[in-house]
């Protein structure tokens, strides 16, 4: 939205000074140079990130400083060589840094791998220590050391990342089908953040599955009122809702989260199928054509 066209401009603003700073020479011209290095640190990100997912900026700044020099270094030089050698030396080393940024992104074909390196580099890092967890839970299948990461995360956590770290074990219960456990570890994780809508769905949903579908359902209602942008506890209080039999509202309520979240694909099986069971052939025929188009 805006936010993206504004900082478009500003770095189309700047990549424009660092060209005219690079024309003037001097220090204006190490200052283009910096600027050159940023982006290219940017530009590997964005490759990582649409090719493996993997949402974790790796901008290199510790090595900034020395790039700019060498930088300096090789504009004299270049400009020592006769201009028959200027071009091949540039291209030769634009090439050099190309294949190094393809390798360095290849080091991270799964969000597993990143933050692997990230915990080793700084073991301290809760954050870091929850999204490794998360990685070896979801990525890897290894609940085992997902729980290990979340262990060592969790004394140096502050009460958000507390909250998330106990929040994943909980579902890492729910996998396993120990609901009464997970019941009790989203209690927990609600002590350090009682108002985040994940973790009081989570919890409603392992009430729900552990014989207390009352409580699920009332807990489940109350988000979605309190929280009516959150299409996920639409969809879990829909779910809880067929397990009953009520499919009209059901159905409603995961129309109304495709609505606020268009991209879900599972919701629009999951509307067809209600469709269907409400004997209506033709519009689940046409939710299923709307999430092949959008999905």
């Amino acid at each position: 939205g805006g936010a993206f066209v504004l900082g478009a401009l500003l770095l189309s603003a700047l990549s424009v000074l660092a060209v005219l700073g690079w024309r003037r020479g001097g220090w204006a011209r190490l200052a283009a140079l910096a600027w050159a290095w940023w982006l290219l640190g940017q530009a590997a990100t964005i490759l990582i990130f649409l090719s493996d997912h993997v949402m974790e900026h790796r901008v290199y700044l510790s090595v900034a400083v020395p790039a700019v020099f060498a930088g300096w270094v090789l504009v004299r030089v270049a400009g020592a060589l006769p201009s028959w050698g200027r071009g091949p030396l540039l291209a030769a080393l634009a090439s050099a840094a190309a294949l190094r940024c393809g390798a360095r992104s290849a080091d991270y074909r799964s969000s597993w791998a990143l933050w692997r390196e990230v915990v080793r580099d700084s073991p301290s890092k809760a954050g870091a220590r929850l999204n490794l967890g998360q990685a070896y839970d979801v990525d890897m299948g290894d609940p085992i050391r997902a729980v290990l990461q979340y262990s060592k995360g969790l004394p140096r956590a502050n009460p958000a990342f507390r909250a998330m770290i106990i929040n994943n074990v909980g579902n890492i219960q729910m996998a396993q089908r120990r609901y009464a456990e997970a019941v009790e570890t989203f209690t927990l994780a609600l002590r350090e953040d009682p108002r985040h809508p994940d973790i009081r769905m989570n919890r409603a949903l392992g009430l729900s599955l552990s014989g207390r579908a009352a409580e699920g359902e009332a807990e489940l209602r109350a988000v979605v009122a309190e929280r009516p942008g959150h299409a996920p506890s639409r969809r879990a209080l829909a779910r809880i809702l067929m397990d009953r039999n009520v499919l009209p509202e059901a159905a409603a309520l995961l129309k109304q989260s495709l609505a606020l979240d268009p991209d879900h694909a599972s919701a629009y099986v999951e509307v067809a199928e209600l469709e269907m069971r409400l004997g209506q052939a033709a519009s689940a025929l046409a939710v299923l054509e709307a999430g092949t188009r959008r999905c």
